[in-house]
């Protein structure tokens, strides 16, 4: 029987706010290599 997140201590709003500083942080380092002469095509 599979646990549900609440059963093991997962609090999503305590989660969320860090998940969303970490795709901000995540979305500026995508330029980052660009300003160093090597592309990546997306």
């Amino acid at each position: 029987m599979p646990l549900e997140y609440s059963q093991a201590w997962v609090d999503y709003t305590k989660v969320e706010p860090f998940k969303q500083a970490m795709q901000a942080i995540g979305k500026r380092t995508l330029n980052f290599p660009n300003r160093r002469g090597a592309y990546i095509d997306e």
